[in-house]
């Protein structure tokens, strides 16, 4: 059977049992041995039960890292979570509270959870450090020797020593191994920040779940020609839609520079953001393309081009004064609101000419025209032409491509507050309000802007993009409004409710970082296997009371730098250790 003495005073011996833990049976007998097998050949199973009992903590490791992994990745990447109930509250449109469904895990569980394996790892990966220096330091002692300060350092803080000069190259191989598997230990108790900061959580909400006993009403004018003449001939009632549908471009859009018409402002509905409506019918539209006018006087004629005296005599819907121009974009109708008559639906698909204010003429100014601009139309480029109109205002003018009407919109989600959207394409459908919309919108723009004074601003990325906001905004605003104020009819649609939740989002990226870190750990055990293969030094499972059974005289002497005045013993009487002074 393989030995290996550690101290000895004389020639007595004593043998450890199989399971090599270092014993001293009497006080007469000074000599320790460390032995690993009984003195009869072992089998095959205890070696391998031995080699266990040695790498069990990296098994372990290996099955938790594996753990975490999988829970983070699997379990916990994009999914969603409750924020402070496992079955929270949700509040349906007639404002009745009720409890969600189903119940799920909160976030706060899922960070405790994963601290918890978290901690879990680092424990078993401690018993496995641990014990690592102390059997790293036997077999250097054993092999090349170590100074009392590279041994205080290596069983203290874990820190290797460099080779020693003079050995042989074999020697030194071994040695870098040893201290190769002690580097690769130092990152792996940094790694918890890693996986901490792995997962990132955003606003979410869990997949709605539909009611069927609940409805909201919606209201939609079918076309009543009295509810139209009413409308029409009573100049108060056109401009209260007016100043509602300014009123819904600002509760809709607020200072948001989105090009989409698919919303709906419903003034009675009480859901929270994130449900959805069965259906809906949405206003619709949508620009095809804008071409820039590079002569308008020859397009339109040098009368029909004046502003003030003959485009603000088409768009006057509301009697107010022709201050629309001087704010956005408006669409030239063909003829004036007068000769109206009774709409039929329909889909309005055409290519018409838009005036836009840009600026007034200012005498040192460089532009073309000498025309100063406003807001977004510095961004003009040599393609716009300008106008220039008797009172020094400048215009610019486009033909603008455009689809208008209507859209259903199926599982409709409440984006905002009383306000309804659908992101994804839909077809476009006739409807009887559609023109009369188109006529009102020029209406809206001057209303909104002025309006917008006292809010934030939106601030757009270029002319053309404004052109297709504002207008996309004020025909929108101004269906709302003529539905709100023409309705003769209500259709009930069901809705789903969600409620608001956490979601996960995982970085790959660091799991991996992590993971790599983790490898570490194996990676050690893997080597220290082959080291101890290779060595005499027999194999040392309980480290714990290693330093009690050690006859340390002599480094006690020579040794410069020990706190303790004089040498003490530890003896064992009976059952109990005690320290004494020799």
């Amino acid at each position: 059977m393989d030995r290996a003495q550690i101290s000895t005073s004389n020639d007595d011996r004593h043998e450890l049992d199989n399971e090599a833990r270092l014993d001293v049976s009497s006080s007469q007998k000074e000599g320790i041995w460390l032995s690993t097998y009984p003195e009869r050949r072992s089998t095959k199973t205890e070696k391998y039960l031995t080699w266990l009992r040695l790498l069990w903590p990296i098994l372990l490791h290996a099955i938790l890292t594996t753990m975490i992994v999988l829970f983070l990745l699997v379990y916990v990447n994009h999914r969603t979570f409750n924020i402070s109930e496992r079955r929270p509250t949700v509040k349906l449109h007639d404002g009745t509270l009720i409890r969600w469904e189903f119940s799920a895990l909160l976030q706060s569980d899922i960070t405790t959870l994963l601290s918890v394996l978290i901690s879990v790892l680092r424990l078993v990966t401690s018993c496995w450090l641990g014990p690592l220096c102390w059997r790293c330091a036997f077999i250097l002692m054993e092999k090349y020797g170590l100074k009392p300060r590279q041994l205080r350092l290596l069983v203290s803080y874990g820190v290797p020593t460099a080779p020693l000069q003079g050995q042989v190259k074999e020697g030194k191989k071994i040695r870098w191994i040893m201290c190769f598997i002690l580097v690769t230990t130092i990152p792996l108790q940094l790694a918890a920040p890693v996986i901490n900061g792995s997962v990132t959580w955003i606003t979410a909400n869990h997949r709605p779940h539909h009611l069927l006993n609940q409805s909201i009403p919606v209201l939609h004018y079918n076309g009543d020609h009295e509810q139209w003449r009413l409308w029409t001939d009573n100049l108060g009632y056109r401009r209260q839609t007016g100043q509602t549908a300014a009123s819904f471009d600002l509760l809709t859009w607020r200072w948001e520079t989105e090009h989409s018409g698919l919303r709906r402002y419903l003034p009675g509905i009480q859901l929270q953001i994130n449900n959805t409506l069965t259906n809906i019918t949405l206003p619709y539209f949508s620009v095809r393309s804008i071409e820039w006018v590079s002569n308008p006087q020859n397009l339109m004629g040098e009368g029909k081009v004046n502003v003030e005296d003959f485009i603000c005599s088409m768009i006057n819907v509301t009697g107010e004064l022709c201050r629309q121009p001087r704010y956005g974009p408006i669409l030239i109708p063909g003829t004036p609101w007068s000769n109206q008559i009774m709409p039929n639906p329909l889909v309005v698909s055409k290519r018409q000419l838009v005036v836009e204010y840009v600026g007034s003429r200012y005498r040192y100014s460089s532009r073309p025209h000498g025309c100063l601009y406003v807001k977004e139309q510095n961004k003009i480029g040599p393609d716009h032409a300008i106008y220039v109109d008797p009172a020094e205002v400048c215009y610019q003018f486009a033909w603008v491509h455009y689809t208008a009407g209507i859209s259903t919109c199926y599982d409709c989600l409440v984006s905002s507050h009383r306000t309804v959207r659908n992101s994804t394409f839909q077809s476009v459908n006739p409807d009887t309000l559609t023109e009369t919309a188109l006529r009102l919108a020029p209406e809206i723009v001057g209303l909104v802007e002025s309006m917008m004074y006292m809010e934030k601003e939106s601030v757009w990325s270029s002319p053309e993009d404004r052109i297709v906001g504002l207008l996309t905004r004020s025909y929108a605003a101004s269906w709302m409004a003529l539905t709100g104020a023409l309705w003769n009819v209500q259709f009930n649609t069901t809705y789903s409710i969600s409620a608001p939740a956490s979601q996960a989002l995982v970085d790959i990226r660091r799991i991996y970082m992590w993971l790599g870190l983790q490898f570490l750990a194996t990676l050690s055990g893997l080597l220290f296997t082959f080291i101890q293969s290779r060595s005499a030094t027999l194999v040392i499972f309980d480290t714990a009371l290693t330093a009690f059974y050690l006859d340390t005289s002599a480094v006690y002497k020579a040794d410069r730098y020990h706190e303790v005045p004089q040498i003490r013993q530890v003896e064992l009487e009976e059952d109990r250790l005690w320290l004494k002074d020799q």
